[in-house]
């Protein structure tokens, strides 16, 4: 008893935990508000728009798929390292390979998708209107870049504290804004020009809080040398591995949209609603996941320069944790279900009830895999996980088409299973196998 006390405290006191308990706090308050905005939209907007409005978020969504070339996972990636080297030249590299990136993204691509966004909703649904909402929606995801800059170097400098404040605030103000038009009598409009104002103010924000930060930290560069930096920086020389990571990550992001995507064609906007509340739900218990995920990003390559052990030991650890952890907190969520759907949500929304627990092992499945993005970058191997996800894709979608067609909304959630039990025996079974293969460099 006292050995274990002893480890416990042992790993109380190791500065990951202390990170990842910060950031738990932070995503527990984002996690308890995002519930919040969701019961206020939903009880003001009703099931039909509040319907519309999650079908044009994941329309909207999957636009943005293509705007999207890996450039934040790969900077966090790539700076962590740099950052744990002292090489302040490389920082300075990476930063600007991002803000470049992100410029030439908005300005040329961005602004296509705005443009034709309508006409693309058209094609697919035969709505015009559909796409005129989401390219306000696009619009403001473009704008998050100035967020995602700072959030990156927050992290990467382990500032978990003032990242955990700054994205909550960020969350706020994202979920005050929209519901405040909406209150106002602008309803669906209001959730979107809500949403594309917030990502302005951030975007303002984050310029500034950068700029003070660089004064407290030599090894980051001012905003300016950034941008006199941009010739020197080849945007290829970071490209590809930024390309790929996009490709792993859009793939996965593509589990969640799709069933949505789908279901426009085959249910109506009030079943579309139920599915979003049943699986907002069961997100709740992931609030301890998600910060794992993220430290382990900048945490795995710093353990990499440490020592290949040190990597395996890391990663293994929090894969058989992670699942014990969901399940302690899955199974009071589970109980209170039926009460909180209805307390909250109303009995409009009582049919989601049922679609909760359909998504239990969806969730339980997903937990294995809280590490595998950051592992498969860390040890550069990002094309197998594309090569992955891809297949399971490809499947998944067949599979899932036809069983939405003819099961519903449930025929969604047999898909979103079927996309993470493939996906996850795939990727456990190719990461262990890479994992074996490492072995610590040989000194000349």
């Amino acid at each position: 008893m006292n050995y274990f006390l002893e480890k416990l405290k042992n790993l109380k006191n190791k500065k990951f935990v202390q990170d990842v308990f910060t950031l738990q706090l932070g995503a527990i308050f984002s996690t308890g508000l995002a519930f919040l905005v969701s019961v206020v939209l939903a009880r003001i907007l009703g099931a039909n728009l509040y319907g519309q409005y999650s079908l044009i978020f994941a329309f909207a969504a999957l636009l943005c798929t293509f705007t999207d070339v890996g450039e934040h996972y790969a900077t966090i990636t790539m700076m962590a390292e740099s950052y744990a080297k002292k090489d302040a030249t490389e920082i300075k590299n990476i930063l600007t390979y991002f803000l470049k990136i992100s410029l030439i993204i908005f300005g040329a691509l961005g602004l296509i998708l705005i443009v034709f966004s309508p006409y693309i909703s058209e094609i697919m649904y035969g709505d015009f209107s559909l796409g005129q909402a989401s390219r306000y929606v696009v619009l403001a995801t473009l704008l998050t870049f100035g967020f995602s800059f700072y959030s990156i170097v927050l992290q990467v400098t382990r500032r978990i504290k003032n990242l955990t404040i700054f994205e909550n605030i960020n969350k706020i103000v994202h979920s005050l804004l929209p519901i405040l038009l909406v209150l106002l009598g602008f309803k669906l409009w209001g959730v979107i020009f809500g949403n594309l104002l917030s990502s302005v103010i951030f975007l303002a924000i984050s310029v500034i809080a950068y700029s003070l930060i660089t004064k407290r930290d030599s090894m980051l560069p001012k905003i300016i040398d950034l941008f006199k930096n941009f010739k020197q920086i080849s945007i290829r020389k970071y490209f590809n591995f930024g390309f790929l990571v996009s490709v792993d990550k859009n793939l996965a992001k593509l589990y969640s949209i799709l069933p949505i995507i789908f279901m426009g064609y085959f249910v109506g906007n009030s079943a579309i609603a139920q599915f979003k509340i049943a699986s907002s739900y069961i997100l709740i218990p992931f609030t301890l996941m998600s910060p794992i995920s993220r430290l382990l990003i900048v945490q795995l390559p710093k353990s990499k320069v440490m020592g290949f052990d040190y990597l395996k030991k890391h990663y293994y650890r929090v894969t058989l944790l992670s699942p014990l952890i969901l399940i302690i907190v899955l199974i009071p969520f589970l109980f209170v279900a039926p009460y909180l759907v209805k307390i909250f949500y109303g009995s409009e929304f009582a049919p989601s009830v049922n679609l909760i627990y359909w998504l239990v092992p969806q969730a339980l499945i997903n937990s294995l895999g809280v590490g595998f993005g950051p592992i498969y970058r860390t040890i550069n191997k990002v094309k197998y996980a594309i090569i992955s996800n891809l297949t399971t894709l490809i499947c998944g979608s067949v599979i899932g088409f036809l069983a939405i067609k003819n099961f519903g909304v449930k025929g969604g959630i047999l898909m979103l299973t079927a996309f993470v039990a493939i996906s996850t025996l795939f990727n456990l079974y190719l990461i262990n196998k890479f994992l074996k293969k490492l072995t610590p460099p040989r000194n000349n």
